[in-house]
């Protein structure tokens, strides 16, 4: 999502993205290929994915990996 997004935009995006993940037949097409989709706030998205950022990034370093 771009940086700057509107909250309320945010907020509606999140609730659709929930209620498509709670659809029956979204929750048997992702059992089918394995997949365990969880659904989040957008705050606990962006919890995660700074977490990931700081965790791959300290992996690539150890690695010598140089960021692109």
């Amino acid at each position: 999502m771009p940086a700057n997004t509107p909250k309320p935009i945010i907020a509606r995006l999140n609730r659709d993205i929930v209620a498509a993940l709670n659809a029956p037949e979204v929750k048997k097409r992702l059992r089918d290929l394995s997949v365990d989709a969880q659904s989040s706030s957008p705050e606990q998205a962006a919890d995660l994915l700074r977490s990931e950022i700081k965790r791959w990034g300290e992996v690539m370093s150890r690695a010598k990996i140089a960021q692109q």
